[in-house]
């Protein structure tokens, strides 16, 4: 039995550090287009965006020829936003500031869910220039790298492990009161009652497994159903504690009542057939 639990807890971290790669987000890709008489855009750096959350983009606008900083005296600059099936959902005018820089303020209700969004800026007058680029949006605004996945599956995967470990620790301990052959009982074995300890620990473990996975889930994938599932459960698990904790209360102390009446036979000399 102990040896299938490690076996098994093995095997398991070893799936998590193989999907480690796979789960890291790649770096969003910005591509720059140069014309000899035309304009070149240098923009701000803006890799991850936070979900909901308002965004202030900007750039700044060069002459190719000249380097010198294009005003807004005779061209026109539009910005471009769409989702992840490519539909356009945000096209704003940017405006130039006298700072020397342009801007465009988008609202965070275009970036609601998780995901790619490609946007594109064109400048055009005599001549003109161009820039696609794409926004990862997440729940937090943060990459998740390759170190920061190591930690939070390390911690995921101790969390687990402890919760295999506390039920492999169950089966060392009595379940019941020891009896002899024909069910009386012979004596009181309050280990029991550490490993009734041991069954709403586990419980308890599998309600913070469940929670850190979901929000896991919830920052770092763009579909949001086996996070919602995850959420789900870890609501209705913990909506359920204290009911199951009163309920175990209420058992506990029954059971040592019970217990005392039979210690007191016992000492008496009287064996009294039980199922406890």
């Amino acid at each position: 039995m102990g040896k299938q639990i490690v076996r098994y807890t093995l095997v398991y971290l070893s799936i998590l550090m193989f999907l480690i790669p796979f789960i890291v987000a790649q770096p969003p890709v910005t591509t720059v287009q140069y014309f000899p008489n035309g304009y070149v855009i240098v923009e701000s750096q803006h890799e991850y965006l936070k979900q909901g959350q308002n965004y202030q983009y900007n750039f700044f606008l060069y002459n190719y020829s000249t380097g010198y900083l294009v005003d807004n005296s005779s061209i026109n600059c539009t910005f471009y936003l769409a989702n992840s099936s490519g539909e356009i959902i945000f096209i704003e005018n940017i405006k130039y500031l006298s700072e020397g820089y342009w801007e465009v303020d988008i609202n965070g209700s275009n970036f609601l869910n998780k995901g790619s969004y490609p946007y594109g800026v064109n400048c055009q007058d005599d001549s003109g220039g161009s820039l696609a680029g794409i926004f990862r949006v997440t729940l937090t605004g943060y990459q998740l790298t390759e170190s920061k996945s190591i930690l939070y599956i390390g911690f995921l995967s101790l969390l687990v492990l402890i919760f295999f470990l506390n039920f492999y620790g169950m089966g060392y301990l009595p379940g019941r009161n020891i009896r002899d052959e024909d069910g009386r009982i012979m004596s009181i074995s309050y280990l029991k009652y550490f490993r009734n300890i041991l069954w709403m620990t586990g419980y308890f473990l599998f309600i913070g497994i469940v929670y850190i996975a979901s929000n896991l889930a919830f920052a770092f994938l763009e579909e949001e159903l086996v996070a919602n599932t995850l959420f789900m459960i870890f609501r209705v698990a913990f909506g359920l504690a204290p009911v199951i904790l009163i309920v175990w209360l209420i058992w506990i102390f029954a059971s040592m009542f019970h217990d005392i009446q039979f210690q007191r036979m016992l000492n008496r000399g009287i064996f009294p057939g039980s199922n406890l």
